[in-house]
C-alpha cells in the first residue's frame, strides 16, 4: 500500500497531501554558496513546519521531488544512498516507518486529536535537543540532526511546528 493511502485512512486529508505533492523538497546546494553564516543561538526554538524547505540528509541523488514522493520513496525503502560525499544513507525506511507506526497507533483511538496526541510525543518531547536547523534568509529553515524522518512525516500530515535545539542563522553574501 502507498504511504498515501496509508494516510489517507488514517484521517490525512487529501488537501494536505496534495499541497506535499506540489511542494517540492529543495536542494541545499542550489543557494547555499550565496549565503555565509551569521549566528548561531542555542537555545529552544519553536519554527513553523510550513518554513521547512529541506532536510540535512537530502542531497543531490533525489533532486526535483515534493515532499510526498521523498515520504514514498523512503517508506519504500528507495531514498537510502550512498552518494560520494556526505552521510552515506539518507532516508531509512525502518525510522521512518517507526513514526509512521506511532501515527497509525494514535490513530486507532477513535480521537480526533490523534495527530495532535502523535505530534506532542514525537516533537515536543522525544530527543528534541538532538534536532538543529539552519535558516536562510528569506527562504526557510533546513532541519538536520536527529529530525530527518520524524520532521518528513510531521510535514506530510499538516503538523504546525518542531522544535529545536540550535539555530545556525544564515543571510545573503
Amino acid at each position: 500500500m502507498t504511504l498515501a493511502k496509508i494516510l489517507i485512512q488514517i484521517g490525512i486529508s487529501n488537501i494536505q497531501l496534495d499541497k506535499m505533492n506540489t511542494e517540492n523538497v529543495l536542494l541545499k546546494a542550489d543557494f547555499q554558496d550565496k549565503y555565509e553564516l551569521k549566528k548561531t543561538v542555542r537555545e529552544e526554538i519553536t519554527i513553523n513546519i510550513d518554513e521547512i524547505i529541506s532536510l540535512g540528509r537530502f542531497d543531490r541523488e533525489l533532486k526535483g521531488v515534493s515532499w510526498l514522493e521523498l515520504g514514498e520513496l523512503t517508506h519504500k525503502n528507495l531514498a537510502r544512498m550512498n552518494p560520494p560525499h556526505g552521510h552515506p544513507q539518507y532516508f531509512q525506511k525502518e525510522k521512518f516507518d517507526y513514526y509512521l507506526n506511532e501515527l497509525i497507533d494514535h490513530s486507532n483511538t477513535d480521537s480526533q486529536n490523534f495527530v495532535d496526541a502523535f505530534i506532542k510525543k514525537n516533537v515536543y518531547t522525544l530527543a528534541w535537543n538532538q534536532v538543529y536547523a539552519n535558516y536562510y534568509e528569506n527562504l526557510g529553515y533546513i532541519i538536520s540532526g536527529d529530525g530527518n524522518h520524524r520532521t518528513l512525516l510531521m510535514k506530510l500530515i499538516g503538523a504546525k511546528q518542531v522544535k529545536i535545539k540550535e539555530l545556525n542563522y544564515y543571510v545573503k553574501k
